[in-house]
Protein backbone atom coordinates (compact mmCIF):
# COMPACT_ATOMS: atom_id res chain seq x y z
CA UNK A 1 0.00 0.00 0.00
CA UNK A 2 1.30 3.40 -1.21
CA UNK A 3 1.59 5.99 1.95
CA UNK A 4 2.23 9.53 1.04
CA UNK A 5 1.52 12.11 4.19
CA UNK A 6 3.14 15.65 3.13
CA UNK A 7 2.77 19.14 4.12
CA UNK A 8 2.42 17.21 7.96
CA UNK A 9 4.69 18.22 11.09
CA UNK A 10 5.25 17.57 14.57
CA UNK A 11 4.84 19.53 18.02
CA UNK A 12 6.75 19.04 21.59
CA UNK A 13 3.39 20.36 22.78
CA UNK A 14 -0.08 19.12 23.71
CA UNK A 15 -2.54 18.70 21.28
CA UNK A 16 -4.41 21.69 23.18
CA UNK A 17 -1.09 23.95 22.69
CA UNK A 18 -1.07 23.05 19.14
CA UNK A 19 -4.68 24.40 18.93
CA UNK A 20 -3.56 27.63 20.68
CA UNK A 21 -0.68 28.20 18.24
CA UNK A 22 -3.61 27.67 15.20
CA UNK A 23 -6.04 29.59 16.86
CA UNK A 24 -3.29 33.09 17.51
CA UNK A 25 -2.70 32.29 13.52
CA UNK A 26 -6.27 32.13 12.24
CA UNK A 27 -7.31 35.52 11.30
CA UNK A 28 -4.23 36.10 9.50
CA UNK A 29 -5.14 33.20 7.32
CA UNK A 30 -8.38 34.11 7.05
CA UNK A 31 -7.63 37.32 5.76
CA UNK A 32 -5.36 35.96 3.06
CA UNK A 33 -7.72 33.30 2.15
CA UNK A 34 -10.45 36.20 2.08
CA UNK A 35 -8.18 38.54 -0.52
CA UNK A 36 -7.68 35.66 -2.25
CA UNK A 37 -11.23 34.73 -3.10
CA UNK A 38 -11.80 38.43 -3.58
CA UNK A 39 -9.04 38.37 -6.70
CA UNK A 40 -10.93 35.32 -7.95
CA UNK A 41 -14.28 37.05 -7.89
CA UNK A 42 -12.38 40.40 -9.12
CA UNK A 43 -10.87 38.38 -11.91
CA UNK A 44 -14.30 36.53 -12.86
CA UNK A 45 -15.97 40.13 -13.29
CA UNK A 46 -13.35 41.58 -15.21
CA UNK A 47 -13.12 38.91 -17.89
CA UNK A 48 -17.15 38.81 -18.16
CA UNK A 49 -17.17 42.58 -18.28
CA UNK A 50 -14.75 42.60 -21.54
CA UNK A 51 -16.68 40.14 -23.32
CA UNK A 52 -19.74 42.42 -23.06
CA UNK A 53 -18.40 45.31 -23.75
CA UNK A 54 -16.91 43.94 -26.82
CA UNK A 55 -20.56 42.45 -27.71
CA UNK A 56 -21.81 45.53 -27.65
CA UNK A 57 -23.93 44.40 -24.66
CA UNK A 58 -24.89 46.62 -21.49
CA UNK A 59 -23.13 45.74 -18.19
CA UNK A 60 -25.16 45.81 -14.87
CA UNK A 61 -24.22 44.85 -11.69
CA UNK A 62 -25.97 42.05 -11.35
CA UNK A 63 -23.44 40.50 -13.11
CA UNK A 64 -20.94 40.60 -9.81
CA UNK A 65 -23.85 38.70 -8.00
CA UNK A 66 -24.16 36.12 -11.07
CA UNK A 67 -20.27 35.38 -10.65
CA UNK A 68 -20.72 35.32 -6.84
CA UNK A 69 -23.09 32.75 -7.34
CA UNK A 70 -21.19 30.91 -9.35
CA UNK A 71 -17.83 30.65 -7.56
CA UNK A 72 -19.73 29.63 -4.25
CA UNK A 73 -21.79 26.71 -5.88
CA UNK A 74 -18.13 25.43 -7.12
CA UNK A 75 -16.63 25.37 -3.86
CA UNK A 76 -20.18 23.98 -1.92
CA UNK A 77 -19.60 21.25 -4.36
CA UNK A 78 -16.56 20.46 -2.87
CA UNK A 79 -17.47 20.61 0.53
CA UNK A 80 -20.93 18.32 -0.37
CA UNK A 81 -19.11 16.15 -2.85
CA UNK A 82 -15.19 16.56 -2.85
CA UNK A 83 -15.22 17.65 -6.16
CA UNK A 84 -11.93 20.12 -5.56
CA UNK A 85 -11.67 23.42 -7.42
CA UNK A 86 -7.73 24.35 -7.18
CA UNK A 87 -8.71 27.66 -9.10
CA UNK A 88 -11.28 28.55 -6.52
CA UNK A 89 -10.37 26.92 -2.74
CA UNK A 90 -8.90 29.78 -0.61
CA UNK A 91 -10.21 27.38 2.41
CA UNK A 92 -7.64 26.05 4.76
CA UNK A 93 -7.95 22.74 7.47
CA UNK A 94 -5.37 21.35 9.74
CA UNK A 95 -5.75 18.17 11.15
CA UNK A 96 -4.04 17.65 14.72
CA UNK A 97 -3.72 14.32 16.23
CA UNK A 98 -1.90 13.61 19.83
CA UNK A 99 0.68 10.86 19.88
CA UNK A 100 2.99 10.36 22.80
CA UNK A 101 2.80 13.39 24.55
CA UNK A 102 2.84 15.63 21.58
CA UNK A 103 0.85 16.30 18.49
CA UNK A 104 1.17 15.43 15.03
CA UNK A 105 -0.41 17.91 11.82
CA UNK A 106 -1.48 17.74 8.10
CA UNK A 107 -2.16 20.82 6.62
CA UNK A 108 -5.04 20.58 3.94
CA UNK A 109 -5.62 23.62 1.77
CA UNK A 110 -5.11 24.13 -2.39
CA UNK A 111 -3.44 27.25 -2.11
CA UNK A 112 0.59 26.76 -1.43
CA UNK A 113 0.64 30.24 0.48
CA UNK A 114 -1.57 28.93 3.11
CA UNK A 115 -0.14 25.87 3.62
CA UNK A 116 3.10 27.60 3.92
CA UNK A 117 1.68 30.34 6.70
CA UNK A 118 0.90 27.11 9.10
CA UNK A 119 3.56 25.17 8.05
CA UNK A 120 5.87 28.60 9.56
CA UNK A 121 4.66 28.17 12.90
CA UNK A 122 6.91 28.23 15.62
CA UNK A 123 8.01 24.87 16.75
CA UNK A 124 5.49 23.22 13.97
CA UNK A 125 8.65 20.69 12.75
CA UNK A 126 8.70 19.32 9.04
CA UNK A 127 7.20 15.35 9.52
CA UNK A 128 6.50 14.21 6.24
CA UNK A 129 6.68 10.49 5.03
CA UNK A 130 5.81 8.12 2.31
CA UNK A 131 7.26 4.65 1.51
CA UNK A 132 7.46 4.81 -2.71
CA UNK A 133 10.54 6.24 -2.07
CA UNK A 134 14.12 6.47 -0.38
CA UNK A 135 14.08 9.52 2.39
CA UNK A 136 15.62 12.77 1.13
CA UNK A 137 19.17 13.48 1.87
CA UNK A 138 18.75 15.71 4.23
CA UNK A 139 16.72 12.99 6.64
CA UNK A 140 18.61 9.73 8.26
CA UNK A 141 17.39 6.31 8.09
CA UNK A 142 17.01 6.03 11.53
CA UNK A 143 14.55 9.38 11.50
CA UNK A 144 12.39 8.20 8.26
CA UNK A 145 11.71 5.35 10.51
CA UNK A 146 10.68 7.02 13.55
CA UNK A 147 8.31 9.09 11.19
CA UNK A 148 6.75 6.06 9.32
CA UNK A 149 6.37 4.45 13.16
CA UNK A 150 4.71 7.60 14.25
CA UNK A 151 2.12 7.93 11.68
CA UNK A 152 1.77 4.54 11.26
CA UNK A 153 0.68 4.65 15.20
CA UNK A 154 -1.71 7.51 14.85
CA UNK A 155 -3.83 5.86 11.54
CA UNK A 156 -4.17 2.80 12.89
CA UNK A 157 -1.01 0.87 10.78
CA UNK A 158 -1.98 2.99 7.44
CA UNK A 159 -5.51 1.74 7.69
CA UNK A 160 -7.33 4.62 8.59
CA UNK A 161 -6.50 8.22 6.85
CA UNK A 162 -5.94 11.23 9.25
CA UNK A 163 -8.80 13.28 9.15
CA UNK A 164 -11.15 10.38 10.53
CA UNK A 165 -8.84 9.99 13.48
CA UNK A 166 -7.63 13.82 13.93
CA UNK A 167 -9.23 16.53 15.36
CA UNK A 168 -9.91 18.90 12.33
CA UNK A 169 -9.73 22.47 12.56
CA UNK A 170 -10.96 24.85 10.05
CA UNK A 171 -8.56 27.89 9.56
CA UNK A 172 -10.39 29.62 7.00
CA UNK A 173 -13.51 28.22 5.01
CA UNK A 174 -13.59 27.36 1.33
CA UNK A 175 -16.77 28.91 0.31
CA UNK A 176 -17.94 32.37 1.41
CA UNK A 177 -21.33 32.53 0.01
CA UNK A 178 -22.19 35.43 2.90
CA UNK A 179 -18.94 37.64 2.50
CA UNK A 180 -20.46 39.38 -1.08
CA UNK A 181 -23.87 40.58 -1.48
CA UNK A 182 -26.00 43.29 -2.77
CA UNK A 183 -24.75 45.42 -0.54
CA UNK A 184 -20.77 45.32 -1.98
CA UNK A 185 -21.63 46.14 -5.67
CA UNK A 186 -18.00 45.68 -7.80
CA UNK A 187 -17.15 49.78 -7.63
CA UNK A 188 -14.04 50.63 -9.61
CA UNK A 189 -12.31 51.21 -6.02
CA UNK A 190 -13.78 47.99 -4.88
CA UNK A 191 -12.33 46.22 -7.76
CA UNK A 192 -8.77 47.93 -7.41
CA UNK A 193 -8.45 46.94 -4.23
CA UNK A 194 -9.39 43.31 -4.40
CA UNK A 195 -7.02 43.24 -7.21
CA UNK A 196 -4.17 44.20 -5.15
CA UNK A 197 -1.49 41.37 -5.21
CA UNK A 198 -1.50 39.02 -2.94
CA UNK A 199 2.47 39.22 -2.41
CA UNK A 200 1.91 42.79 -1.17
CA UNK A 201 0.52 41.21 2.04
CA UNK A 202 2.70 40.69 4.85
CA UNK A 203 3.23 37.18 6.02
CA UNK A 204 6.87 37.31 6.68
CA UNK A 205 6.59 37.75 10.65
CA UNK A 206 4.74 34.04 10.66
CA UNK A 207 6.39 32.11 7.44
CA UNK A 208 9.11 31.35 8.57
CA UNK A 209 10.50 29.30 5.75
CA UNK A 210 9.55 28.61 2.14
CA UNK A 211 7.80 24.78 1.41
CA UNK A 212 8.25 23.18 -2.02
CA UNK A 213 6.22 20.33 -1.40
CA UNK A 214 2.72 20.41 -2.88
CA UNK A 215 -0.58 19.57 -1.27
CA UNK A 216 -1.60 16.53 0.62
CA UNK A 217 -4.49 16.20 -1.36
CA UNK A 218 -8.07 16.56 -1.01
CA UNK A 219 -9.25 18.13 2.87
CA UNK A 220 -11.32 15.91 5.03
CA UNK A 221 -14.89 16.00 4.48
CA UNK A 222 -15.86 17.58 7.22
CA UNK A 223 -15.21 19.53 10.08
CA UNK A 224 -14.78 20.24 13.54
Amino acid sequence: MSVKILDSFRFSGALHRAFARLNDLRPQVDALARQGYLQVVARAIEVRVDRRVLAGKRVTWTLYLDVVKEISSALNSTELHGIRQPKFDWGCEVVLLPFEGGTLGIVYAEQRLLTDLVLGIEGFEPFDYQNACDPPETITESEWAVRRDSWAAVTEGFTRSPGEVGARVQMAPSARPGLLSKNSRPTGKRLRRVREPISSINTSSSCRRSVSRRSAGPRPPSRI
